[in-house]
């Protein structure tokens, strides 16, 4: 079936012509029914259509873009073709990806040569290695083995390990049993160690580096060969738990890290890979939306500020994701691993995000959390980071079949709330939780409630806005405050630059040291900084600002929309679901009364001083269970969400259990809808108005113009909301979504810089 067509102009007498072949050709194949599916932008082939509709409907508004990609158009005859026959087998595909690896097949005589005749000896050396490798990789797995040789069948074998989560003792066993099952001399390995010395041979291991148990230290470099920590004393190797003996050898604490050179270098030895990471060079948006960070005003800065980096279209622009995660998948055990992931934003949209291509760079020991000492274990990511920054590493693109120098750089850091912090070194609790905002973060503490919230949203109205003269709908003021400016990152790294880090555990101080016993050249340590410095928020200077570019882009560290959406929502549904006598309903009159507004005043709607019902933002008895029979009833498509009716019990009305991805099906969709008769008009709008943000700034097209429009709807909103609901409420997660509009228009769209598709490689590789 010619599938050309769908290419040209709607408009051309070519597309025409090929939409009505198409289209009559289709219906003599399906046996001329009246009505068939359409494929146009609209129906999707979703619903069927008369034969001359679907005609028109494919040259009036085109063909769907999914369906345009598509190599079998299956819903209208295309016959699709057996992939076992015209496709290799996985194991021989990781087979491939090892050949490529090392060598193409082509003949680089010429450009060895213009490198002299020591380069041509030492690659010839290599090549001649990797095929006597490559020659042990391609013997059968037996004498006369049709099938398989010892590469496919190690492949094969050690993805069934990982697919199935099979432990290396079992995995020994396997391996054991189908070595005897075999003839006598065959060549599969007996044990996961050997097969991972095989692999490891074709570039395919990780580095592993002892680390202080205290994580004070790394032992590379000045320390590569010493035996206890210079900072704490501690031992570099295990003890035994009962003896106290030494085990030398066997260390402490190990750092596992895949060294990110070589896994660029073999994504160019792909042709097809080389080919999708030019996509971003000539896909960008041309119509001034946003698809892609490609399209947002990031990428255009770094382009403008290092065009000789912008001018080479294959260099990468990357993003860091990390996350503590139990590696053992139960719930109540307390060890703590921390990965840390590398997304390339090279790729289309449908491909970046993708898990085969986010990778695994390092993996943080526990059993506890880094915390702040998490910039020790990074040191080796950041040192080829900088390497590719600075000189670059020379690499072959297989597609275009030629050697080139490629750099990169990393564009932002994605990660909850607590790890922003650990990455950034800045507080995110307490008086400047807000790492945008700083020391100019808006904060109040509530006696009763005894936590800090964050309100006086009303000064980043405009002007001449009725809010801010609104004194009984707020606290008893009138606001004529405007938000401070937010700090640049050269201007952070300025006040950061004299800071003295101090990794590792606390050591135990004999004596508190006296003023006058420091030197005149001693710096100040984070604890001896006074809360109305600029200082005082910050914990270390981040191991990132040591990237010589890191200080000049616009967005450093996501604020991840994925974590405060589900907080907010989880929120939400907890006040809304909370009844009269809640402790928190009287803690909450209580802090309205010492912060010198009546009890019933945030309760007012359209001004009225009638009195309602100390908690207007509660649902009744009755609404409550109505409100879980509406979510209980809910049936989304295939793979929309979890099963939420799990989750929702209608007698007695309760909701929990919900994980993020419900919370934000709830959150930008469920939500307004259910709530649609209950609460008074006030508080039920501005829960709707605050769920409508959420889904407008997480579409996957982005209008810039928009979102600044959108930004000061929500700063409305915020202020609804300070006016019905009570000041508890109010946490961090309730003041970050004012800083994502603008986040989204640095950056691009949130899909690219949130952690839903993060999780999966994650526990794919470990769960």
């Amino acid at each position: 079936m010619d599938k050309s067509w769908v290419w040209l102009p709607r408009n051309s007498i070519e597309y025409e012509k090929g939409a009505t072949t198409f289209v009559y050709s289709s219906a003599r194949s399906l046996g001329d029914p009246k009505e068939m599916f359409c494929s146009c932008k609209d129906c999707r082939n979703l619903c069927h259509q008369p034969v001359e509709r679907v005609l028109e409907h494919l040259v009036i508004k085109g063909m769907d873009q999914k369906y345009k990609r598509n190599e079998c158009w299956s819903k209208h005859g295309d016959i699709r073709t057996d992939k076992s026959d015209a496709e290799p087998r996985r194991e021989f595909e990781a087979f491939d990806l090892i050949r490529t690896a090392f060598y193409d097949g082509e003949d680089h005589s010429d450009s060895q040569n213009q490198n002299g005749d020591d380069s041509q000896e030492a690659e010839t050396k290599e090549e001649s290695d990797f095929r006597k490798k490559l020659k042990e990789a391609e013997t059968p797995l037996y004498f006369g083995c049709p099938k398989y040789t010892k590469v496919s069948a190690i492949m094969g074998l050690y993805r069934i390990k990982v697919k199935s989560g099979m432990s290396e003792n079992y995995f020994d066993q396997l391996l054991s049993l189908v070595h005897d099952m075999l003839p006598g001399e065959n060549v599969l390995p007996k044990s996961t160690n050997e097969i991972k010395k095989f692999l490891k041979v074709f570039g395919f291991g990780y580095e592993t580096i002892h680390a202080c148990k205290n994580d004070c230290i790394l032992y590379r470099k000045e320390y590569e060969l010493k035996d206890s920590c210079p900072r704490c004393s501690a031992s570099r190797w295990e003890r035994d738990k009962h003896t106290g003996e030494e085990k030398k050898g066997i260390p402490a604490k190990v750092l596992r890290y895949f060294p990110i050179k070589d896994r660029f270098r073999r994504m160019f030895r792909s042709k097809k890979m080389a080919e999708d990471l030019r996509w971003h060079f000539n896909n960008a948006s041309e119509d001034g939306t946003m698809r892609h960070p490609v399209d947002s005003l990031a990428w255009a800065q770094v382009n403008n500020k290092w065009p000789e980096f912008a001018a080479e279209t294959r260099n990468l622009r990357l993003g860091l994701s990390t996350d503590g995660m139990n590696p053992f998948s139960i719930q109540n055990t307390k060890y703590s691993t921390w990965p840390v992931l590398l997304v390339n934003y090279n790729m289309a949209p449908t491909m970046c995000m993708k898990a085969e291509n986010i990778m695994l760079t390092l993996l943080i020991p526990g059993p506890t959390a880094p915390s702040n000492n998490i910039d020790v274990y990074l040191a080796p990511l950041i040192d080829d980071l900088k390497d590719l920054w600075s000189e670059g590493i020379q690499v072959y693109d297989s597609f275009l079949k030629e050697n080139f120098t490629l750099k990169a750089m990393l564009l932002w850091s994605i990660s909850d709330y607590p790890a922003l912090g650990t990455l950034a070194g800045c507080k995110v609790k307490g008086k400047q939780a807000c790492n945008v905002c700083g020391k100019d973060t808006p904060f109040k503490w509530l006696k009763f409630s005894r936590k800090h919230v964050y309100l006086s949203n009303r000064k980043r109205l405009s002007p001449g806005h009725h809010y801010r003269r609104r004194r009984g709908w707020f606290d008893n003021t009138i606001e004529e405050g405007t938000p401070s400016r937010i700090q640049t990152g050269e201007e952070i790294f300025e006040i950061l630059k004299d800071f003295r880090n101090d990794f590792g555990r606390p050591l135990e101080r004999k004596s508190k040291r006296k003023i006058t016993d420091l030197e005149e050249d001693d710096m100040v340590s984070q604890d001896e900084y006074d809360e109305d410095t600029d200082q005082w928020r910050w914990k270390k200077l981040s191991i990132l600002f040591q990237l010589p570019y890191w200080k000049y882009l616009p967005v450093r560290h996501n604020i991840d929309v994925m974590h405060v959406e589900k907080n907010v929502s989880d929120a939400l549904v907890s006040i809304l679901m909370q009844n009269t006598k809640s402790k928190d309903g009287l803690k909450a009159r209580k802090d309205l009364e010492d912060m010198g507004i009546r009890s019933n005043l945030h309760t007012q709607l359209r001004g009225k001083r009638t009195y309602l019902p100390p908690a207007a933002y509660w649902l009744s008895k009755e609404e409550k269970r109505r409100f879980c029979s509406r979510l209980a009833r809910f049936r989304g498509p295939d793979g929309y969400c979890a099963n939420i009716s799990n989750c929702v019990s209608v007698d007695p009305p309760v909701i929990g259990g919900l994980k993020s991805h419900d919370h934000d099906v709830l959150l930008q969709n469920l939500l307004p809808v259910a709530l649609r008769g209950f609460l008074p008009k006030g508080p039920r709008v501005a829960i709707s108005r605050l769920c409508n943000y959420f889904s407008r700034l997480c579409q996957r097209v982005i209008d810039p113009e928009k979102l600044i429009t959108l930004e000061s709807e929500l700063v409305e909103t915020l202020c609804q909301l300070e006016r019905y609901f009570p000041p508890s409420l109010f946490d961090i997660m309730f003041h970050l979504p004012i800083h994502l509009a603008r986040e989204a228009r640095l950056g691009g769209p949130v899909h690219f810089r949130w952690m839903y598709p993060l999780p999966m490689p994650m526990q794919a590789r470990f769960g």
